[in-house]
């Protein structure tokens, strides 16, 4: 290196002194420091330096350049400018005749040392210096880059030792030796052509041209090169040689690329406020810096964090990791690995409360003006939430893995010249073995050739493919046919390199099988159906489409479905193409769909969505009728609003604190409190005033709240004449997500409905024994009846009349038990019927003398309560068909069974009435006869509405399917 010394032209001392800094760095000496053009003057006569750094604004009478003028008549000495406006100086500067060359501040030490370089050789070569063998020998063997003279064509004709090393050589004679035998261009040049391009611009005049390029050393290392030449002519203009000056610059290549890495990182943690950035002063083992985002990550303030050391901020393990670490990365970096300036590295801190936060820490090295590591600039970022990312990563890698295991369908993985790399059990059970049988080994060595060949060429088919490609066989095997969805998709690495396909086998036989069956009553619902792609395009369609929207099959397949829709109801169109490559899923949804005619029907969709088919079944149903409803209910909920808003009912409206914040005017003109003088106020703290202690009502709405249940209670209000008013209050909550945020309390005014209701029960009360007395002397009165019949019967020999009156009496006894039933009953409108026909029917086997053990009843009777209208028809019905079965079911000594059944079909009831016996004559016709006993059994079913049945195919039975009859106003 040339040892040369440079006076400083500065007035600006902060300037000066870093100016300073990056001269000795460069390894070059400073002879002094002056400010003004009088200093510059007198020391240059004094030191005589070698090469003169100085600023055009100077203190003083005169500026840099004038005081160069002065400098060239005495001197010739090289001067660097250093200004912040070229274009200023720029006229004046053409004037000077000495060697120079201008910076624009500020100025970096790279700019620096190549203007030193260029002005020194310039200066040498202009001054006949390099024909001074001693000097040129010191100045072109010391000189710190390498200088060379080549010819046009790339021979080389003069180099330094610099020059030499530069390209991986030992000597200058063995560069010229190996580049003579052949070119520069060939030896050194990465790109030959480039030198071409650069002798062609370089020769068209004498100018210094400088360029980077990439160049190969010795050993055929690539190295980052700064070339800076000129041609040199003689007075013909005819180019003599080429001479100029290189420089390796891949060190400060790879510096470069530290500090971009460096600056981009600042610019990521400059938008991230969250993440911590410090500074470490290596020296003091203390923070100098610490931004505000620690408190948030650790809870220190940067005040605390600054009286800390470093040892104090992180776990003893993280402490002792970094503590043997960073000696060593701090001396491979000084060696000049710049891989070593930034690190990355996760820390255990301590939070101020003991807890531990995990953090990722970035440091970049930072150098002194010494070139010494002297702090560690950080950036911290909080990494709990990626942890905790990581586990469930971690997590979901294994349940994908058991997955792919448990999946219903078989998954292979193969590379692409048909090898399995990988295949789950079911794939494995596909092919009658185990994974462990298939893997490693070729496609046609597993499969029949033709087979092994579709394989093949779908494989490579899917490796140029973008998408998956999706096959569906129809396979015929001996145990059946079978139907599968083959699914082939390229797996890439992370540089993009296809490393195999993946193979997915959907057997998809069962939804195949519920295909044909669903076309088979596809055109036999009354909804309308069909059938679309993922794109939303008719594909099937059932003959109701065009029954109930006029358009025909083909005119609805012309056209996208979205065409038909309205257009205000487009934005809210399902886009079936998401759920193309999902599972299969259900969805519904409304819209209105345009008829042949021009108007629209709303249609509801109950849309199936089967990608493992490819297709979207679709259950559609007219909603017109529907809508028009809803349209209805909408007006209807609007008027009780406005009813509600005018609600004569007492209104309040309380937060779950119990303030007021709405009430109605019912309530202020009850109470006479204002509005205003309600709202944002407790219940305590109004002047509204009720009977009972006010507290108890405090404590019955805190239990509301607490249980958020509804509730109705009845209170007394004080209102505002003093007179007591009895109010029923309705206590409803009001959630939203699961909170309670308002209490809605509706008091309705009952005075007058307890003033009546005092009155009422009086007055029922008194109804309640007078009919209780019909009822008992109606009972008494048909016993008296039936009492009456029974002596007749005394009194007569013939058979037949004594029959006649023993069917009355029992038509009187079934009626005589409904007015008793009553009578006994706390309810006077309904009699309870299991326990009625139990004991009508007893009552009957006992009026016939019917024999133990010889019928068997069986009764099966619902918990039924008919009203008297009902009942007393349904009770003479039944005394008929009972009394029918007991006379001529089971002549002579015949024995069997008798069924009663009365069940609660819902809307109807059902009686039914049957016997095991002889049967009823096929002779007979039961709705036309002469018999007493059937014709009423006709009469009364009609009168209650009902439709009877006979079944005579084994014994006899009676089916009556009856309704209720609704209560009558007598006239």
């Amino acid at each position: 290196m040339l040892e040369l010394t440079i006076l400083v032209v500065e007035p600006d001392a902060a300037e000066a002194e870093d100016i300073k800094l990056s001269i000795e760095s460069l390894g070059y000496n400073v002879s002094e420091i002056v400010a003004t053009s009088e200093d510059a003057i007198q020391v240059l006569n004094r030191t005589n330096p070698d090469i003169i750094l100085m600023d055009v604004d100077l203190n003083g009478p005169l500026d840099g350049v004038e005081t160069a003028k002065i400098m060239d008549q005495t001197s010739n000495i090289p001067i660097i400018y250093l200004t912040e406006n070229l274009e200023q100086i720029k006229s004046e500067m053409d004037n000077l005749t000495g060697h120079y060359s201008c910076l624009i501040k500020p100025i970096t030490a790279r700019e620096l040392e190549h203007s030193i370089e260029y002005v020194v050789f310039k200066h040498a070569s202009e001054t006949g210096l390099l024909n001074d063998s001693a000097n040129f020998k010191n100045i072109f063997d010391k000189a710190p880059i390498g200088i060379f003279h080549s010819t046009v064509e790339g021979k080389l004709l003069r180099l330094n030792t610099e020059y030499a090393r530069i390209y991986g050589y030992n000597s200058t004679e063995e560069i010229l030796n190996d580049v003579n035998n052949s070119t520069i261009q060939e030896m050194f040049y990465v790109e030959p052509e480039t030198r071409k391009e650069l002798i062609e611009e370089v020769v068209k005049d004498e100018k210094w041209h400088t360029y980077k390029n990439q160049y190969y050393q010795k050993d055929g290392t690539i190295i980052d090169v700064e070339l800076t030449f000129r041609a040199v002519k003689n007075h013909n203009n005819k180019v003599l040689y080429l001479e100029g000056f290189v420089k390796d610059i891949s060190e400060k290549k790879k510096t470069e690329t530290v500090l971009m890495e460096t600056e981009s990182l600042y610019n990521i943690i400059s938008q991230n406020t969250g993440d911590v950035i410090w500074i470490l002063d290596l020296k003091t083992q203390k923070f100098s810096y610490v931004s505000p985002s620690v408190y948030q990550l650790r809870g220190y303030t940067p005040e605390e964090v600054l009286k800390q050391k470093y040892e104090e901020v992180m776990t003893p393990e993280a402490y002792t990791f970094i503590k043997e670490n960073l000696p060593k990365r701090i001396k491979q970096f000084l060696a000049g690995n710049e891989e070593w300036r930034v690190a990355q590295s996760e820390v255990d801190q301590y939070r101020k409360d003991g807890s531990i936060v995990p953090t990722e820490v970035v440091t970049t090295l930072l150098q002194d003006h010494r070139g010494e590591v002297s702090e560690i600039l950080g950036v911290t970022r909080d990494i709990t939430e990626r942890k905790k990312i990581e586990k469930n990563l971690i997590e979901s890698e294994e349940r994908n893995r058991l997955l792919i295991e448990s999946a219903g369908m078989g998954i292979g993985y193969c590379d692409i010249d048909g090898t399995i790399l990988m295949i789950n059990k079911i794939g494995a059970q596909k092919l009658n073995g185990k994974p462990e049988d298939f893997v490693g080994r070729l496609i046609t060595d597993i499969t029949k050739h033709e087979i092994a060949e579709t394989l093949l060429e779908r494989i490579a088919i899917a490796t140029r493919s973008k998408d998956s490609m999706v096959y569906e066989d129809h396979l015929k095997l001996p145990k059946g046919e079978k139907w599968y969805i083959f699914t082939f998709t390229k797996i890439e690495n992370s540089e993009g390199e296809i490393t195999g396909v993946q193979i997915v086998a959907n057997d998809i036989t069962t939804v195949k099988k519920a295909q044909r069956e669903r076309d088979r009553f596809f055109n036999l619902s009354s909804n309308l159906l069909c059938i679309t792609d993922f794109n939303g395009c008719f594909k099937q369609l059932n003959h109701n489409w065009e029954e109930i929207l006029g358009w025909s099959e083909k005119e609805l397949k012309s056209r996208p479905i979205h065409e038909f829709i309205h257009p205000k109801d487009r934005f809210k169109e399902t886009d079936f193409n998401e759920y193309a490559m999902g599972a299969d899923s259900n969805i519904k949804f409304e819209n209105r769909f345009k008829t042949k005619d021009g108007s629209y029907k709303w249609l509801s969709w109950n849309v199936s969505l089967l990608p493992s088919e490819g297709i979207v079944f679709a259950d559609v149903r007219d909603a017109t009728k529907q809508k028009i409803s809803e349209e209805a209910l909408l007006m209807s909920e609007k008027k009780y609003r406005t009813l509600f808003e005018y609600d004569p009912d007492y209104t309040i409206l309380f937060n779950k604190d119990g303030i007021i914040v709405d009430a109605n005017n019912a309530i202020s003109m009850v109470t006479g409190v204002s509005k205003e003088n309600l709202i944002g106020k407790s219940l305590h703290d109004t002047r509204i005033y009720f009977k009972e202690d006010i507290t108890n009502l405090q404590e019955i709405f805190s239990k509301i709240i607490e249980n958020k249940e509804n509730q109705i209670f009845e209170t007394e209000l004080i209102d505002k004449h003093g007179n007591i008013r009895c109010v029923n209050v309705n206590v409803t909550v009001i959630e939203m997500e699961d909170d309670i945020i308002y209490v809605l309390v509706i008091a309705s005014d009952i005075t007058e409905i307890k003033q009546f209701e005092t009155k009422l029960k009086g007055s029922i009360r008194e109804k309640e024994v007078l009919l209780k007395e019909i009822h008992h002397r109606v009972k008494n009165n048909m016993q008296i009846i039936s009492s009456l019949m029974n002596i007749q019967t005394r009194y007569l020999d013939d058979k037949e009349s004594i029959n006649v009156l023993k069917e009355s009496q029992n038509r009187v006894k079934s009626m005589s038990m409904i007015h008793e039933k009553l009578y006994r009953s706390k309810k006077f409108d309904k009699v309870y019927f299991a326990e009625y026909i139990e004991n009508l029917v007893w009552d009957l086997f006992y009026s016939y003398s019917i024999e133990k053990g010889k019928i068997e009843p069986v009764l099966e009777i619902d918990d039924v309560n008919l009203n008297i209208e009902t009942s007393v028809p349904l009770g003479l019905i039944i005394t008929e068909l009972v009394s029918n079965c007991l006379k001529y079911a089971f002549p002579d000594s015949m024995e069997g069974t008798l069924y009663v059944s009365l069940k609660n079909l819902g809307e109807n009831y059902e009686l039914i009435i049957k016997d095991d016996g002889v049967g009823f004559p096929d002779t007979i016709d039961f709705k036309n006869t002469d018999s007493l006993g059937l014709q009423l059994v006709n009469s009364l079913t009609d009168q209650i509405d009902g439709e009877i049945e006979l079944d005579n195919c084994n014994g006899t039975e009676f089916k009556i399917v009856f309704n209720e009859l609704i209560y009558k106003e007598r006239i």
